[in-house]
């Protein structure tokens, strides 16, 4: 799965920066591998992106290193169990209202709501599968590039993984607030932080492209390079050395991309919650 995924992104970024005329067999496959990667991301809303970010909570140990040459990173003769996953922070703005407990149901109840949708999809989902795979075959004489198969299983095991990590993150949430003492407790921290203004400055301008008439405005909206400076990324390196330019800018490059696409995405959340609050505001609340 790892190198699958390595091969597709390398087949993204190759398409992305290709500069072959539209007409032309690469140019017309480009224009395919960035529909197809643009229809993939589509299948998850913001929820389930987060979920799908979640770090697993095991690893499997005693593998050797050469498992992990293509990161370009020397783990050692022998890799050990990483320790799963046990102490969850959300960075807050600090105008945020309500209470720990109050903002803790808030946050979970979410998630709950997420992987209901998450199980119902991954069952959609799976089921297309053969018709994808049928689509795409009987489509090869004239659409040589597939695409539905590769869409729908991506769905497919985003929404499973979603669905797994939503039940696992919630049932530990849920022991950690009942103090069980249960070891595989999963602990939430609140740090409110003033940098998360612009992100929701940068949020609010997304929402504002999407109903102008439901969301206010902002005379000049964060820009990406503002919301990476104000989460403090950078890019990555690897054994210590800088990447070359053209890698790092496509990191850059690509990270905003990211940034506005997950934006858009809870952009569109929000407003589909909006408008389901003005028609019933106590189905809405309950739900």
């Amino acid at each position: 799965m790892h190198k699958i995924q390595r091969k597709w992104e390398e087949e993204v970024r190759s398409a992305k920066t290709s500069t072959a005329k539209t007409a032309s067999w690469q140019g017309v496959k480009s224009k395919a591998t960035r529909g197809i990667s643009w229809a993939m991301s589509q299948t998850k809303t913001a929820n389930l992106e987060f979920l799908n970010r979640i770090v697993d909570e095991k690893k499997s140990s005693g593998q050797h290193a050469d498992s992990h040459a293509e990161d370009g990173v020397s783990e050692g003769e022998m890799t050990h169990r990483t320790v799963g996953l046990q102490e969850m922070v959300l960075v807050c703005p600090n105008t945020v209202l309500g209470s720990e407990e109050e903002i803790r149901t808030e946050f979970v109840n979410p998630m709950m709501r997420s992987k209901s949708k998450a199980q119902r999809d991954a069952v959609i989902a799976t089921g297309l599968i053969p018709v994808s795979f049928a689509i795409d075959v009987l489509a090869t004489i004239i659409w040589p590039f597939g695409g539905l198969l590769e869409i729908d299983s991506v769905w497919a095991y985003s929404s499973i993984r979603g669905a797994k990590t939503a039940r696992s993150t919630t049932k530990r949430l849920t022991s950690s607030s009942h103090g069980t003492g249960d070891e595989n407790q999963l602990q939430l921290t609140f740090v409110p932080s003033p940098r998360l203004e612009v992100l929701e400055e940068y949020l609010a301008a997304r929402c504002h492209e999407r109903d102008a008439k439901l969301f206010a405005s902002y005379s000049v909206p964060p820009t990406e390079t503002a919301v990476l400076e104000a989460i403090g990324w950078a890019p990555s390196q690897i054994g210590g050395e800088s990447k070359n330019w053209e890698d790092e800018q496509w990191e850059i490059a690509e990270v905003k991309d990211d940034i506005k696409a997950v934006m858009t995405k809870g952009a569109r959340g929000g407003d589909k919650w909006c408008k389901m609050f003005e028609k019933d505001p106590q189905k809405t609340l309950t739900k």
